[in-house]
């Protein structure tokens, strides 16, 4: 008698892994199924390892040939199948053990073709539930109570490119794939079997738990090759176009657009080398006009990849620079590292000196890509590094832009994921967390119970008046949208605590604001990257640019920031010597005279001799 599931398992260089793999199979609760494991010509002893996890379990079947492929182990398998129902697992994936079980018992309750389930994608150091639909990955959170199974209609061809297109994770009748096989010789195999499925069939029943376990970040894994392999998407995104133009199912045409948007997004992430990179953009471009259609973001691809397909530069990052190459170097070589190369890097020279000094080295080998040119200098570093910005703002061309300040270093994947966030929770400004030391993490917030509850929303917060001065100004974690920067006419004041003066007037203008998560950029540290810190200046010029930059904010704010930064040049201003020290904190008291002390409420963080020098009741007694 027919087991009521044939498993196949097709097998290739997974020592590693391959025992997990079957024993999650046969320990199953639903024990009516044949496991045949297909030996695609390891070099490993895979083959050996499966036999020995099987452990003489008489439901294991051991198939050995020549490497054939992925889908050529898999149409092995599926020419031996005795099985009423077919699964594929992936040999270094597992499964739940209750997957075969619940997969079974859906496709038997609703009498459908096949049936899908949700994915539980983990590596090394971190796991993710997916629901194996790409226009609604978290569906499961979003929507807890939605009704299990779900039936989803595959009427049109728009239906049936929102789900994974995995052979992996579903459940199908005999019937339904009778006489479809997998095309051999091309990677990305799964989509054609999946699509030639899905022509047969007007629905897919859907189970959303994570039942099937993915493992990813294994060396050798297709969806990772950034080899000359990776343009084979573009002979499947051709057999897709040929099988969705048949007249099963309208849609064809706009189910293509979003497919190739989607399919080629995937797969530029796997490509690190630049050049092979631009070649695949190239032929991504080609691919989606091969459509008929314009880029379709509805499949949930991140904007900057919209933004490449349509000939925009997704963001920009603009570097002032006094001619210092180590931290030139150290800003650079991160962003060399980026995930998304086609950042704009502009290095810009903040006097003539700076630029001589720069002209030599060789930015192109440090960061491909990266460009120098000249600021307007200016008499002093404020007004230097202010023009410099400006400059760098007004050359850039990205749809968003970063102010990094050199010697500071982005996480690799910040542009991607920054530019991302933006302007997917259409936000104006969004600013994340720092490391100012390695035991100096920063949250980003100078007093974050204002914003409690506000901040973590990957949708961004709406901004009351005052809320930006409880944001810290450094630039370098923060990305602006341009067009909303430009618009609103802020450039940087010539004057010290610009990056201040900027994010407060930016910030209290922007209609949304967002919290960025994920690592954190590094600030440089040395002494000579960190002038602004290390400058005393004045308490008399610092009173005055507060004054200013405060203009149009809630009654306090001045004062709040003014102690704000007398505390930080009282406590990490370079002073010659213990004389100008002391001149520096009578300047600073006489500075601050002018505010009501009783009634200033400064950040927490200020201690008892900052708060005894300006006046400032202790918090503790009224």
């Amino acid at each position: 008698m027919s087991p009521r599931i044939s498993v196949i398992v097709p097998i290739y260089n997974v020592a590693d892994y391959v025992t997990d793999c079957i024993r999650s199979i046969l320990d199953q609760s639903f024990g009516d199924f044949e496991l045949i494991a297909v030996d695609d010509g390891s070099l490993d002893g895979s083959g050996e390892i499966a036999e020995r996890a099987a452990a003489g379990d008489l439901r294991f079947r051991l198939i050995r040939q020549a490497n054939a492929g992925l889908s050529g182990a898999r149409n092995t398998g599926l020419n031996v199948a005795h099985g009423q129902t077919i699964a594929f697992v992936d040999s270094d994936d597992t499964v739940a053990p209750d997957y075969l079980e619940r997969l079974e018992r859906t496709l038997r309750d609703t009498g459908a073709d096949w049936v899908a389930c949700g994915i539980l994608f983990h590596g090394p150091d971190s796991e993710m539930r997916h629901s194996a639909r790409h226009d609604a990955p978290r569906l499961l959170e979003d929507q807890p109570d939605l009704p299990l199974p779900q039936t989803y209609p595959l009427t049109d061809w728009r239906d049936v490119v929102c789900h994974f297109p995995s052979a992996w994770n579903k459940l199908y009748r005999r019937a339904l794939i009778e006489g479809i096989r997998f095309d051999e010789g091309l990677n990305y195999e799964d989509h054609a079997f999946f699509h030639r499925c899905a022509a047969r069939t007007d629905r897919l029943v859907h189970l959303h738990a994570p039942l099937y376990r993915c493992r990813q970040g294994r060396p050798g894994q297709i969806t990772r090759d950034g080899s000359d392999r990776i343009f084979e998407q573009f002979d499947v995104l051709d057999i897709l176009r040929g099988i969705t133009a048949g007249p099963e199912k309208p849609g064809g045409a706009q189910a293509m657009a979003q497919l190739t948007t989607r399919l080629t997004f995937e797969r530029i992430e796997a490509i690190a080398d630049r050049p092979r990179r631009a070649r695949f953009l190239d032929g991504a471009r080609a691919a989606q006009a091969a459509t008929g259609l314009p880029p379709d973001d509805r499949l949930g691809v991140p904007a900057w990849w919209m933004d490449l397909l349509n000939g925009a530069v997704p963001v920009s990052v603009v570097i002032p620079s006094n001619g210092d190459d180590a931290a030139l170097r150290q800003s650079l070589e991160p962003l060399a590292a980026q995930t998304l190369p086609e950042a704009q890097i502009l290095v810009v020279a903040d006097s003539p000196a700076a630029h001589a000094a720069l002209a030599g080295l060789d930015l192109s080998g440090l960061c491909p890509g990266a460009a120098l040119m000249q600021g307007p200098g200016g008499a002093d570093m404020h007004a230097r590094v202010a023009g410099a910005r400006n400059a760098g703002l007004d050359a850039a061309r990205g749809r968003a832009v970063v102010f990094l300040d050199a010697g500071d270093a982005l996480p690799p994947r910040a542009l991607a994921n920054w530019t991302a966030r933006l302007r997917k929770a259409g936000a104006d400004m969004g600013f994340a967390r720092f490391i100012m030391a390695p035991d100096a993490p920063h949250t980003g917030l100078h007093d974050r119970p204002a914003l409690q509850g506000r901040e973590d929303s990957a949708t961004g917060f709406a901004p009351r008046p005052g809320d930006t001065v409880y944001i810290h100004a450094h630039p370098s974690a923060k990305i602006w949208d341009r067009s909303f920067v430009q618009a609103s006419g802020i450039r940087f004041a010539p004057l010290p605590l610009s990056s201040w003066d900027f994010l407060l007037r930016a910030g209290e203008q922007a209609g949304r604001i967002l919290y960025l998560p994920g690592p954190a950029p590094k600030l440089a540290s040395r002494p000579a990257t960190r002038a602004f810190w290390l400058e005393p200046v004045p308490p008399a010029d610092l009173a005055r640019a507060v004054e200013q930059m405060a203009q149009g904010l809630p009654d306090g704010a001045a004062a709040r920031l003014l102690v704000r930064a007398l505390w930080e040049k009282i406590n990490f201003a370079a002073f010659k010597d213990p004389a100008a020290r002391a001149a520096y904190d009578a300047d600073a008291a006489a500075a601050f005279a002018q505010y009501n002390a009783v009634d200033v409420v400064p950040d927490a963080y200020v201690g008892q001799r900052v708060r005894s020098l300006l006046n400032i009741p202790d918090p503790g007694h009224s």
